[in-house]
């Protein structure tokens, strides 16, 4: 059975939530009376219990965010399974994607899935779970899109479904990575992190990043359409969606 690690890094400051005075992490704000955390590990059920693939979950928090708000226990009441790995502190994605890298084995399959964005895609769910197809095709990397141009986001542009260059708040092209990223070995992407924060020294180093890096060496990524979409990553996303939120 195909072995795949789901990495959901929540090591982020949630900035914007505190300037509407919400002090708890992203995970655990209530969107209309479920938590955040519980929106994302929904929307991946397909993949977690799926019957084709041996499935390990892991966060990466703040150590802060733990001491202050129990953020552990509060995550595995809702998914016992999950693992996490704690981070004294998170200055970009990379980093946060990186403090996972001893739990997952090299040769596995990962996918890095922000949790403030909710989709289905199931041609997505498909595709990762048949990787020696993947490997038949050449594909090493994949990621899911929607329709948009705002730059709070990361884009692909495309010849086909073939991935031909990556950029982070700018779009190159109307279609933007909806927040998941799946690489068909782990080992690659996080010696690639690695590279990439060295060579970003002062500036923050986003997943993107690393795909692009990867793009240039010779690793081939396909994109493919959600069939829905929503982002919760800021307050402002969730009024015009007419989310409550607290």
């Amino acid at each position: 059975m195909a072995e795949l690690h789901i990495v959901l890094p929540m090591a982020g400051r949630a900035v914007r939530f505190k300037s509407q005075a919400i002090e708890k992490p992203k995970p655990m704000i209530s969107i209309d009376d479920r938590s955040m955390f519980e929106w994302s590990i929904g929307a991946l059920e397909p993949l977690v219990y799926s019957p084709d693939l041996d499935v390990k979950v892991s966060a990466v928090i703040r150590e802060d965010d733990d001491r202050r708000f129990g953020l552990t226990g509060f995550l595995r009441e809702r998914f016992a399974r999950l693992q996490i790995q704690k981070i004294s502190n998170s200055e970009s994605p990379v980093e946060s994607c990186l403090a996972a890298s001893d739990s997952v084995s090299s040769t596995s399959a990962l996918l890095i899935v922000d949790c403030d964005f909710i989709f289905a895609a199931r041609s997505f769910v498909a595709a990762i779970s048949q990787p020696l197809k993947l490997q038949s095709e050449n594909i090493f990397g994949m990621n899911i899109f929607f329709q948009s141009q705002a730059r709070a986001y990361s884009y692909v542009r495309c010849e086909g479904d073939r991935v031909v260059e990556f950029a982070e708040k700018n779009p190159i092209s109307e279609a933007a990575i909806a927040g998941a990223y799946y690489f068909r070995e782990a080992g690659p992407f996080f010696k690639t992190c690695k590279r990439v924060l060295s060579t970003n020294s002062g500036s923050e180093s986003y997943v993107s990043h690393v795909c692009q890096r990867l793009l240039t060496e010779g690793y081939n990524f396909r994109a493919i359409e959600v069939d829905s979409f929503e982002s919760f990553g800021t307050p402002e996303e969730l009024r015009r969606a007419g989310r409550r939120f607290a």
